[in-house]
Order: C-alpha cells, then structure tokens, then sequence
C-alpha cells in the first residue's frame, strides 16, 4: 500500500549571496535577476510519520525540476534513485529522524520546484 504526504508549505528559499531565508511557496520558479555566481536554495522541515514498520519504504518525490541529483536530508546527501521526465525520487528509508529539515539546491538558474512528495510504501 502507498501513502503520499504532499510538503506544501511552509517552504523557504536563499540565494547563496545573502543569508536570509525568505518563506515562499511550491510551485516555486527561481527569480529572473539571478547572476551566474548565484545559486538558489529551497528547504522544509517536517516530521517523520508514525507507525512505520522496519519494512516500510520512504521516498521523497521532487516534481519539476530538471538536472537534480542530490537532496540533502538533514546533514546526509541524499543521490537521486530514480528520475522520469521531471519528478525524482530519493530513498530516504534510513535516514529520518523524528524532525527533519530537507535542502535542495537548484540545478540550473530558471529551475523550478512543482510539488514535493513524501511517499510512503508499506510491504504488505
């Protein structure tokens, strides 16, 4: 059975020149104004669900961005395990705590992030 928690908000995006962590929505579209030094970083937090078993599987789906191949989950890089068209899928199994904070660094400058997914599949 496969259960899907949609990250929807709230969501927080930095430029890598400034600091500052501004909240902002998914669907999110990297500005227009970026230079080419400039790099683009969304985040979340969010908890672990409860009741998992040892067997249950969990994926974090990131819809529309093309070209990425690494999240981070809180301080661990995450390598994509699967990417069709635009949605890319991570195994984050093993690595939730019970709060979690997910980074994404944009590809390319004119990225965008559709949705973000957390999927659940249960070994029945």
């Amino acid at each position: 059975m496969t259960h899907e928690i949609r990250l929807a908000g709230p969501w927080e995006f930095r430029i890598s020149t400034s600091d500052a962590w501004v909240r902002c929505r998914l669907p999110y579209v990297a500005p227009d104004n970026l230079s080419d030094v400039e790099t683009v970083f969304l985040r979340r937090s969010f908890h672990r669900p409860s009741g998992l078993s040892s067997e249950t599987r969990l994926f974090l789906v990131v819809n529309g961005v093309r070209g990425l191949d690494r999240i981070q989950v809180n301080t661990g890089q995450v390598d994509a395990t699967k990417c069709v068209n635009a949605a890319v899928e991570f195994d984050v199994s093993n690595l939730l705590d019970s709060f979690n904070q997910v980074s994404i660094e944009l590809p390319q400058r004119r990225s965008e992030v559709d949705s973000v997914i957390l999927r659940i599949d249960e070994i029945e």
